[in-house]
């Protein structure tokens, strides 16, 4: 049993740095699709998520795989640096197979549209707010947090 153990904790030391690699080779980007939105309505976000490497990366697709980002792409929204306080719906998007993963050559990027689902951000009342997104690009990698922005919803 305790060699089994040494075999699991060794073979978990050899994937670590991997996992952690991938977050470093990858710079996220987030910006408003609009400085202003309505109160009532969803925020619309643009992420880009670059691989920065000199080799291939994969990643959680979550252009197809739109259920992902819930999990995968998560957003924080602050008002005067206080975390909001939103509904936040339930989000099971299940699980992932090679097939949800998407290889990002060198210099690529993947871009799609957020609107910070699973935050019920239409409830946001009238103010400025601050928003950042935090990426982990795939099962037991360490999370890439993005640019932090800011907007304003108005009545």
């Amino acid at each position: 049993m305790r060699g089994l153990l040494l075999k699991l904790t060794f073979l978990g030391l050899l994937l670590l740095p991997a996992a952690f690699a991938v977050a470093a080779e990858l710079s996220v980007q987030l910006r408003t699709a609009s400085a202003t939105f309505k109160q009532g309505h969803l925020p619309r976000f643009i992420v880009t998520i670059q691989n920065a490497a000199n080799s291939t990366i994969k990643v959680v697709d979550v252009v197809k795989r739109s259920d992902l980002k819930d999990a995968y792409a998560r957003f924080s929204v602050t008002e005067s640096g206080k975390p909001v306080k939103v509904p936040i719906a339930i989000s099971d998007p299940g699980p992932i197979s090679e097939g949800d993963l998407v290889t990002l050559l060198p210099m690529q990027a993947l871009t799609f549209e957020h609107s910070g689902f699973p935050l019920g951000l239409d409830r946001l009342r009238p103010g400025s707010y601050e928003a950042k997104l935090v990426f982990y690009p795939n099962v037991g990698s360490s999370a890439v947090t993005s640019n932090t922005v800011s907007f304003r919803v108005i009545q």
